[in-house]
């Protein structure tokens, strides 16, 4: 089985690309923070970004990929999708392997406006074509 749900913040809005003749999809970056603390005793966050696509049938996607502007609040249902490893570099400036990640949006459980937390979100279900 391959599920994912994340709970997270539009960091770029959602931009739509045609697929077929009949199928749209929309690309945005959600990011998702949590944080612990170490040994030490230190608190430290690990931020992630993850990479989305939600694919809708033509002429649905443009009032949905209007609501996923940035610092929008979402929870999502969906399925991780590997991509190719590719070269990059860390922060600062350390030679890394990077493996493009990536989620196939089933759903969009909750919405919720900047600022909001997870359970402030509206409970208003998108599902995908």
């Amino acid at each position: 089985m391959n599920k994912t749900i994340l709970a997270g913040l539009v960091v770029n809005a959602g931009a739509i690309n045609s697929v077929s003749d009949n199928q749209d999809v929309i690309n945005f970056t959600l990011l998702t923070s949590d944080s612990y603390t170490d040994k030490e005793g230190v608190q430290k966050e690990n931020t992630q970004y993850h990479e989305c696509s939600l694919f809708m049938p033509k002429g649905k996607a443009e009032h949905t990929a209007s609501l996923l502007n940035k610092g929008r609040v979402l929870e999502l249902e969906g399925k991780l999708k590997t991509g190719k490893v590719r070269d990059g570099k860390t922060r600062e400036g350390t030679p890394m392997k990077f493996v493009n990640k990536g989620i196939i949006v089933n759903r969009i459980k909750k919405w919720g406006s900047k600022g909001t937390d997870k359970a402030a979100a509206t409970n208003t279900d998108t599902a995908a074509a």
